[in-house]
């Protein structure tokens, strides 16, 4: 989880502080976690601040009494003399923390080394000597290295701010801005440089901005001195991050890494600046190298037109293939970014790129024709005589590549391997699986263009037949049946027929014991459901359900569908809706519903079969609404999942039957089910008092609490100790003036009907509320603060509704709530 050790100490203070409670506080970090895995990281106080269980005020107290402790009071342990606080980044070489130095009596990083390799301790030591001789504002300073209880170490400085990565996927930079910070970035290299070091590995990840904007290089962990041999580095081995690797590295080429290649690196980061995307775009690793070795990069002003051509020069000549092309050091190449920005005349010249695209716009003239085609003729005779020789030197090449790159590739089978590990383990590894396979087909496709058989080429047979049989047994494992048919039948013109036999034998032999541990998988997360869970581990459950191999565990999935067990038959249900259209299925679902007794379950089912997008379950999910008595509560379970049931359904356009029954179920719904938003209508006072609190009071007393989607009240007068800003069941006319109309609402409605808003909502509420209290007040909070900015109008915006209704509150009831 991101910064567990803020989310700790931050969650301590605030309950020591009484400022949230602990059902609250549960209720976030399960949805933390939910979160997490669905890709959105936020921490433990920005899921109490979405959801209105703290406010930006309380918040900042927290933060106060934080820091009024001190450095020390955020200890976590102490290593040596320094005092760790958080981890903030962990890599392939070692572990970096937040740490505190009581010594110089300030906050530094400290990285600590992982590996106990002689290999990795001398990489270690490397980085941080390397980084330690440099003494520049572009590159992250190293104060102290050592040991300490058999674990190496460097402390270096702490940057408050975000990586270059960060900021790039947080907002598309200027050309000036990338010109600025490159520059940077270029004088800390050129420093590098002349001290006699290569980095290696520059990447917008080891780059850091400050909050000052200042960019920091840091990370020489594959830095290399050039006066010194280098032991580590083998012949072959590849070294640096793809995207940003020079063709010499993308070869494995160690011996030819100059300063050159830095800069290669360097022009690869400005040019996703500038542009928005990087230099080569492909689907696997393979794909990448294939391209930085023989493709010319895109120039600049075809991607982004407005890209000076005398920068996309300066861009270019640094994407050179060869290195004695390129500027020869970062010194060079931040003179002519210097020349460029200042107006001088620069000295990188038009790529070959830039020249040849020229040459394409001109009109040919008949003698001009005549001249070329004379030209080729020539061309061709000659390269007739060479083809043998070069197509053979380039699969010969190709063939030491894919070795290579084999050597690296590892078959990912742990998550078929063990049934009883953490569910969401079996959901990464299946991940690394997809992308393996990836890395196969990519090299095979590269091997199969550049290797043909009747060349008689040495290994060339043999390897291609390797990743063939990869291919297969990944293709089965991931589920992927049609893949793997397809494969096994082009195995069979390379393999004699007895060699073939036992060969397919062997792959319906793996096929069963795939599809044996998958069921294991499935038995056992079935066997440890109890009857009630939190919905967020029924979604991540089904999540790893559902990239499973559907034909593997279907049928053993469907025997828990008449379970007595609640989270075993939504577990089965999810699956069904999220995996299958056939009418067998459905024919299930739509048995259930109708014998189903359980609310809970009813709402699963109508859910599922909206999500089955076919006729016939659309049909029966019509019919079904058509007996819901309106007020009842399985009315009120209804209205509420409203925008989860019908979401996918205006986007089904199978046939005009069905785009018809989908207009009349949701034409349907919003006459009879009366949608939240529709409760509100536009320029009135208080709407349908008496007719909301009936729809409250009936939730009340089936569900101990009273909420609606647009309304939510609570009867308890007592130990309320703030309203929520979530109040949004009032409406104004934007004629009028706002503070009147809240006032005189909220004065109404208090002074007549003795309740209080309350200020517990769920998780579907508060994303409801969210959207409706935005635009309803938007126009309150633009007139009040007159400001642009999304998130600090919604910040305000809660702020001024809360104040508001905290002073009328006093109006009305006479006394501070």
């Amino acid at each position: 989880m991101l910064n567990e050790q803020e989310d700790l100490q931050f969650k301590e203070i605030a309950m020591s502080l009484q400022l949230i409670s602990a059902k609250h506080l549960q209720d976030c970090i399960n949805l933390q976690k939910q979160w997490f895995f669905e890709g959105e990281h936020l921490s433990l106080e920005q899921c109490l601040l979405r959801f209105g269980y703290l406010t930006q005020q309380q918040a900042d107290i927290i933060h106060k009494e934080i820091d009024t402790k001190g450095p020390e009071h955020k200890i976590l342990k102490n290593f040596g003399r320094y005092q760790i606080i958080l981890e903030i980044g962990r890599g392939s070489m070692g572990i970096v923390y937040k740490a505190f130095d009581p010594q110089l009596k300030r906050v530094i990083a400290i990285k600590i080394l992982q590996g106990k390799g002689h290999d990795d301790i001398e990489r270690f030591m490397r980085e941080a000597k390397a980084t330690a001789k440099l003494k520049h504002p572009n590159i992250v300073e190293v104060y102290d290295i050592g040991c300490f209880d058999r674990k190496y170490f460097y402390a270096m400085d702490y940057i408050e701010g975000e990586t270059l990565e960060q900021l790039m996927k947080r907002r598309k930079l200027t050309i000036k801005n990338s010109l600025n910070l490159m520059s940077k970035v270029c004088e800390g290299i050129a420093y590098a440089h002349e001290n006699g070091i290569v980095h290696r590995d520059l990447k917008p990840a080891n780059i850091m901005i400050g909050k000052d904007g200042i960019p920091k290089v840091m990370d020489f962990g594959l830095a290399k001195i050039l006066d010194e041999h280098d032991q580590l580095s083998k012949s072959g081995m590849i070294i640096g991050t793809v995207q940003y690797m020079s063709p010499e590295q993308a070869e494995g080429k160690v011996h030819l890494v100059s300063k050159a290649s830095d800069v290669y690196s360097l022009g690869a980061i400005l040019y996703e600046m500038i542009t928005g995307r990087a230099t080569f775009i492909g689907n696997s690793f393979a794909q990448v190298v294939d391209q930085i070795l023989y493709k010319l990069p895109t120039p600049l002003t075809q991607i982004k037109k407005m890209v000076p051509s005398e920068l996309e020069h300066i861009c270019l000549k640094t994407l050179e293939k060869k290195p004695e092309n390129r500027y020869q050091d970062a010194q060079s190449f931040l003179t002519d970014l210097s020349n460029f920005v200042e107006g001088k005349s620069i000295a990188a010249q038009k790529s070959q790129l830039s020249v040849r695209d020229k040459f394409l716009q001109v009109k040919f003239y008949k003698k001009r024709i005549i001249a070329a085609c004379i030209f080729t003729v020539v061309v061709i005779m000659s390269c007739f005589m060479q083809t043998g020789y070069d197509n053979t030197d380039r699969a010969n090449k190709v063939i030491s590549y894919t070795q290579k790159q084999l050597k690296n590739l590892k078959t990912h089978t742990s998550f078929v391997c063990s049934a009883d590990k953490p569910f969401i383990f079996h959901i990464e590894d299946r991940e690394d699986l997809r992308k393996n396979l990836l890395e196969y087909i990519a090299l095979y496709d590269l091997l199969q263009k550049n290797v043909h058989l009747e060349q008689g080429i040495k290994h060339g047979k043999d390897l291609l037949l390797t990743i063939k049989r990869e291919i297969i047994l990944q293709s089965q494992l991931y589920g992927n049946d049609f893949l793997s048919a397809l494969h096994l039948r082009a195995c069979k013109a390379l393999m004699e027929e007895k060699q073939f036999f036992t060969f397919q034998q062997q792959i319906f032999e793996e096929q069963n014991a795939i599809k044996t541990k998958f069921i294991k998988r499935i038995k056992h997360i079935m066997a440890n459901t109890p009857q009630t869970i939190d919905n967020a581990y029924i979604d991540l459950y089904c999540q790893e359900m559902l990239s499973m191999p559907r034909q593997y565990i279907h049928d053993t999935l469907i025997t828990y569908l008449d379970s007595k067990n609640v989270t075993q038959q939504t577990l089965t249900i999810r699956f069904m809706a999220g995996s299958t259209t056939s009418d067998a299925d459905i024919d299930l679902l739509i048995q259930k519903l109708e014998l189903s007794q359980s609310i809970f379950l009813v709402n699963e089912l109508l859910i599922a079969l909206v999500q089955c997008k076919t006729t016939k379950a659309l049909d029966a999910v019509y019919s079904y609404l058509a007996k819901i008595e309106p007020f009842s509560v399985l009315w009120y379970e209804v209205a509420d999942k409203y925008d989860l049931m019908f979401k996918n359904i205006r986007s089904a356009k199978n046939s005009k039957k069905q785009q018809s029954l989908n207009n009349n179920i949701v034409r349907f719904v919003e006459e009879k089910m009366l949608r939240p938003s529709c409760l509100i209508i536009n320029k009135a006072p208080l709407v349908k008092v008496n007719y909301l609190l009936e729809m409250a009071e009936a939730q009340y007393q089936y569900q101990g609490q009273m909420h609606n989607c647009t309304l939510f009240f609570k009867k308890d007068d007592s130990n309320i100790k703030s309203l929520s800003p979530q109040r949004a069941f009032l409406d104004y006319d934007k004629e009028s003036s706002v503070d009147t109309v809240l006032q005189n609402n909220i004065k109404e409605f208090l002074q007549t009907q003795k309740i209080i808003p309350g200020t517990q909502l769920n998780q579907v509420e508060r994303i409801q509320i969210k959207r409706i209290d935005f635009d309803l007040f938007v126009t309150t909070v633009e007139y009040e603060y007159q400001v642009d900015d999304e998130n600090i109008r919604r910040e305000k915006h809660d702020f001024y509704i809360a104040d508001l209704a905290q002073q009328y509150y006093v109006v009305a009831v006479g006394e501070s709530p």
